[in-house]
C-alpha cells in the first residue's frame, strides 16, 4: 500500500515515466504527410509525316548513235564523258532519237552520224534549251533556216566546188609532164561533166594547157565517172582500166565513196601515183582529207556548250603523204599555199555551169 504525502506523488511520477518510456519504445505517433501535388497535363502537337520530293536530276548529254555509227565517232564520243564531267551533267548513250523525250532535261544533244540534218534540226526546236551538235559530208544549202541551238560540223571541210578544184590542182602538180587522170563519182546533186570541168580547171591552174613534152600528146586532164551508188569491186576495177586505157598517166586522183578503193591495185600496176579524197587508205600515195575529229578537242567542246563557236564548223583540209617520193615537201607548201588562197577567196573555181538539180 502507497503511503500518504510527498511519498505518494514520488510514485505517481515514476509510474508516468514508465508509461512515456513505452510509448517511445513503440515508435511513437507517425508525423503528418503533405498530400502530392495535382498531376499537370500540357498539350502537344502531333508531329506530321514530310512528304518525300523527288530530286530532279541534272541535266544530260546524250549521245545518240546507231549500228552505222563509224567507229572513229563512237570513239570520239567517249571523250566528251568530260565535258558532262566539268559541268556536273549525266552522260549517256542512246541507241537511237526515238529515247529522247524520256531521258529529258537535256543540256546536250550529239547526233552522230549518219543521223541527218534534218532530224537533229527536230530535236533541236523540240529541245531549244539544248544545244545541238550534229555532221555532214557538206554545208546545208539554207544554213539561215537552221535553228540557233544546232551547229553542223561538215567532214569534208571544203564545198565541193572547191574540193575538186584543189584535187585537180593536186593531180596536176603530182606529175612532170601533165598527165593527170581522174575517177570519180558525182556527188548527189551535181552532173558529172560539172565535177570534171571543176577537176580540169584546178589542174589548168597549175599547168595551163597541161601539153605533156612528148608523144601522145592528149587533152589533158582525162576523166572517167563511176556512176553514184556503185560500190562492188567489179565495177571499180573495171572503171580504172576504162580510165587506164585513154593513156598512159603519172597520177590519178580517186574520188568517191570508201569502195573506191577498189581501184587502187588497178592504177598501182601501171605504177600511177595514186591521190586520194578522205582518210588515208592501203595503197594511195597522198591522202587529202579533213580531221574532223582532231578539230573537236576539249577546248572546242566547252566552247560549243557556251555557244561560243559558229554555227556551221569546217575542219581544215590537210595533206598527209604516204609516199615520199610521191608527193615532195615542196609541192605539199605549194598545195597548202593555193589551199589558204582557195580559203581565202582570193581563187576561186568558176561555177558555170551549174550544178544539176
Amino acid at each position: 500500500m502507497l503511503g500518504q504525502g510527498p511519498l505518494r506523488w514520488v510514485w505517481a511520477w515514476l509510474l508516468w515515466g514508465w508509461f512515456g518510456l513505452g510509448l517511445a519504445a513503440c515508435g511513437g505517433l507517425a508525423p503528418a504527410t503533405s498530400p502530392p501535388p495535382p498531376a499537370i497535363y500540357t498539350a502537344t502537337a502531333t508531329p506530321v509525316r514530310a512528304t518525300p520530293t523527288p530530286t530532279a536530276l541534272p541535266p544530260a548529254l546524250a549521245i545518240v548513235e546507231g549500228p552505222d555509227t563509224p567507229p572513229t565517232a563512237a570513239t570520239w564520243a567517249d571523250r566528251t564523258r568530260a565535258w558532262a564531267d566539268a559541268r556536273g551533267w549525266r552522260w549517256l548513250t542512246v541507241p537511237d532519237g526515238e529515247s529522247l523525250p524520256p531521258l529529258a532535261p537535256f543540256g546536250a544533244i550529239l547526233a552522230l552520224p549518219p543521223v541527218s540534218v534534218d532530224e537533229a534540226a527536230a530535236w533541236a526546236r523540240a529541245y531549244p534549251q539544248a544545244r545541238v551538235l550534229a555532221w555532214a559530208e557538206h554545208a546545208p544549202s539554207e544554213p539561215d533556216a537552221l535553228p540557233q541551238n544546232l551547229t553542223v560540223v561538215v567532214t569534208q571541210g571544203l564545198d565541193v566546188e572547191k574540193q575538186v578544184f584543189l584535187a585537180g590542182y593536186a593531180t596536176a602538180l603530182a606529175t612532170t609532164h601533165f598527165r593527170a587522170g581522174f575517177l570519180y563519182t558525182s556527188p548527189p546533186g551535181y552532173a558529172a561533166e560539172f565535177i570534171a570541168d571543176l577537176f580540169a580547171q584546178g589542174a589548168r591552174y597549175y599547168c595551163g594547157l597541161c601539153n605533156p613534152a612528148y608523144p601522145p600528146v592528149l587533152a589533158y586532164p582525162l576523166a572517167v565517172e563511176v556512176p553514184p551508188g556503185v560500190t562492188d569491186q567489179t565495177t571499180w576495177e573495171e572503171n580504172a582500166r576504162r580510165l587506164l586505157a585513154l593513156g598512159p598517166f603519172e597520177a590519178v586522183f580517186v574520188y568517191g565513196p570508201p569502195e573506191a578503193a577498189w581501184a587502187i591495185p588497178v592504177l598501182k600496176e601501171k605504177n600511177v601515183t595514186v591521190l586520194w579524197a578522205g582518210e588515208p587508205v592501203e595503197g594511195a600515195d597522198v591522202a587529202f582529207y579533213a580531221d574532223v575529229w582532231a578539230l573537236l578537242d576539249d577546248a572546242w567542246g566547252h566552247a560549243w556548250l557556251e555557244g561560243e563557236v559558229e554555227p556551221i564548223v569546217r575542219a581544215p583540209w590537210q595533206v598527209r603523204v604516204l609516199q615520199p617520193n610521191a608527193f615532195s615537201p615542196g609541192r605539199v607548201r605549194r598545195f597548202e599555199t593555193v589551199l589558204r588562197e582557195v580559203l581565202a577567196g582570193y581563187v576561186a573555181p568558176y561555177v558555170e555551169p551549174t550544178p544539176a538539180p
